[in-house]
């Protein structure tokens, strides 16, 4: 069975795990330099990348005023995190900050049969396919084993954002953002 549970309180644990779980490359305290004012500034922040060269960097708070206005003006992309940010929207904005196409549609078919002949499941989150072609269905909802196993028949790999002590899920804690 192929799924990875993501099952953390804190944010910043979070957002690691789950670059983590697709393959991203997640450095903490990198140091930046931007102009701001007519000089230049020097801060650390968190920078997710892929292997395809795209780059997001991660505030969680630590950039003040105009820095962040000033860093994307350098073209590097921003998400700025805070502990009200549901997981499934924070997962969300950073497929989007780094330029990846997910998709809404989340429905899974079994077999490669036409319609009338198999059967799918349509499960809350998105799903994702890299350049390389791995394919991964991310969701809020914790999933019995068989399902799991259905769905990792069907190609995917499974990434389940579990918010520990939460009884239930609301529709804001499980949405994500648009695809663009």
């Amino acid at each position: 069975m192929d799924k990875k549970i993501i099952y953390s309180v804190d944010i910043k644990d979070f957002v690691k795990e789950f670059a983590s779980s697709l393959g991203f490359q997640y450095a903490e305290k990198t140091e930046i330099s931007f102009p701001y004012a007519g000089i230049q500034v020097k801060a650390t922040s968190n920078l997710i990348s892929t292997s395809q060269g795209a780059h997001l960097l991660v505030d969680f708070g630590d950039l003040y005023g105009d820095a962040v206005s000033s860093i994307k003006n350098t073209g590097l992309n921003v998400l700025q995190v805070n502990h009200e940010m549901a997981q499934g929207f924070i997962a969300g904005e950073i497929l989007k900050g780094l330029h990846l196409k997910y998709d809404n549609t989340s429905e899974i078919t079994a077999l490669d049969r036409p319609e009338n002949l198999t059967i799918s499941i349509d499960i809350p989150g998105v799903t994702y396919k890299t350049p390389g072609g791995e394919k991964f269905m991310i969701t809020p909802s914790l999933l019995d084993d068989y399902l799991v196993c259905f769905v990792n028949s069907a190609g995917y790999k499974m990434i389940i954002l579990y918010k520990p002590l939460q009884s239930a899920i609301s529709s804001k804690e499980s949405s994500f953002v648009s695809p663009s």
